[in-house]
């Protein structure tokens, strides 16, 4: 006599039922950790981004200012070792000299000058990053940032773990020399010589670049004209101008 298979009973249909909830909840509970860790990165690399670039231009502008300063400082003592910015040119026959700025500053001062200077921020007009670098230049600088930024608090700034972010420097500098004459007394004259220097870098981060520009301007130096007195001098108009004779005059 043959018996027929038992069906299942009710009870082992509910325990594959719940394997496969299980299973599905397992599934949907990835998927929506996928999202939220997604999320997170993106909230946390665009809440921290600011905070870098803040930081980086600072210290650009910074290393920049200290690099141009130095630059025109060890140039000029080179080219220039007496400081002679002015030029004095004498003419027969005539009494009074005139005045030029030295044509050094023009040429080998303002070459070599914006040379040092791409040299040691480590950037070059041509193709940056081709450059080699030497021990000279200003590396690229990596910053360590907390975490804990994110949150915009003074508390909670230094929570959590440091996130370290590389920042590379691409630029060129500009440079051009400026006059400035100032009148001193009764036809005296106070020439002076200023070179603004203008390096335009890009702080680049891995998620983002923005462009820095740094102005510098130099005084170079300059000289005391000291002009002809005259033998009256008024600024009213309403004055009658004397009439002096010479003491050799009878």
């Amino acid at each position: 006599m043959f018996h027929k298979r038992a069906k299942p009973s009710i009870e082992l249909k509910r325990f594959f039922r719940g394997i496969l909830s299980l299973k599905k909840i397992f599934i949907y509970t990835f998927i929506i950790f996928l999202i939220c860790s997604g999320f997170s990165i993106w909230f946390i690399d665009k809440a921290i981004e600011p905070v870098i670039m803040k930081v980086a231009q600072k210290e650009i502008k910074r290393a920049a200012t200290e690099v141009i300063n130095d630059s025109f400082h060890k140039n000029l003592s080179k080219e220039l070792p007496d400081n002679d910015i002015v030029l004095t040119h004498y003419q027969t026959g005539d009494p009074a000299p005139s005045y030029s700025f030295n044509p050094k500053l023009y040429n080998e001062v303002r070459e070599e000058t914006i040379k040092d200077i791409q040299d040691q921020l480590g950037i070059s007009n041509q193709n940056p990053f081709q450059k080699k670098p030497n021990k000279n230049q200003l590396k690229s600088v990596i910053y360590y940032i907390p975490l804990g930024v994110v949150t915009r608090t003074s508390i909670l700034a230094n929570i959590g773990p440091k996130i370290p972010v590389e920042m590379a420097l691409v630029g060129h500098v500009e440079m051009d020399y400026e006059f400035k004459s100032t009148g001193a007394g009764i036809n005296n004259t106070y020439l002076e010589l200023f070179a603004r220097v203008g390096v335009h870098m890009e702080v680049v981060i891995p998620t983002f670049k923005e462009e820095t520009p740094v102005e510098q301007v130099i005084n170079l130096g300059g000289r005391y004209i000291p002009g002809r007195v005259p033998n009256f001098y008024g600024t009213d108009r309403n004055l009658i101008t004397p009439s002096v004779r010479d003491s050799g005059e009878k």
